[in-house]
């Protein structure tokens, strides 16, 4: 009886939330590196190290979505474990000065680094440390759920919201591994 009702459940939230990946839109996308936007959500991202020209994407994404969301916008960063501690001088100077820039439109900011071991958690503590320095503080998450969670209550959205931005990150996240796959089988 509980898994029938769990069953239809999960057939309305798919069906309610059918219109969620057509509204996820796909800026840009590398081998290792993915942005785009849902509502007023940036989603980043990034399997390798960062790197400027990526920052400078980044940065021209959050512009435009605030142009089209004056009260403000939220980041979404995924990041994979495989990101090393060592970054590199300048694209340490052009990441906070794409934080500093952003603060303007930016009212939340959740990264993702799933995974569990020291480098995962050491790398969370990191970026937890370099998050206090800004003015809307990063939230550094194991999942893209409790992502969406800090978001939603961030920007004060309904409980259906957060369950949809799961739903679009989630869309977001294959799109830009498709659009990968591709790159890679066109480059063999």
């Amino acid at each position: 009886m509980v898994e029938r009702g769990r069953a239809a459940s999960r057939t309305r939230l798919t069906e309610s939330f059918a219109v969620a990946p057509l509204s996820v839109q796909l800026v840009a996308s590398t081998e290792t590196f993915a942005i785009g936007h849902w509502d007023n959500v940036v989603i980043c991202m990034w399997q390798t190290n960062v790197t400027v020209e990526q920052l400078d994407q980044a940065l021209g994404t959050i512009h435009a979505l605030a142009s089209r969301h004056p009260d403000g916008i939220a980041t979404f960063t995924i990041m994979d474990k495989s990101v090393m501690l060592s970054i590199p001088a300048e694209v340490r100077k052009k990441a906070k000065a794409v934080l500093d820039a952003g603060d303007r439109h930016v009212r939340a900011r959740a990264l993702v680094l799933a995974g569990d071991g020291f480098w995962a958690s050491a790398l969370r503590s990191v970026l937890i440390g370099i998050g206090y320095a800004q003015r809307h503080q990063t939230q550094v998450v194991v999942s893209v759920e409790r992502a969406a969670r800090h978001l939603t209550a961030a920007l004060r959205r309904p409980v259906e919201w957060e369950q949809q931005l799961v739903f679009a990150a989630q869309t977001f996240q294959e799109l830009a591994r498709s659009q990968q796959d591709a790159a890679r089988a066109q480059g063999q």
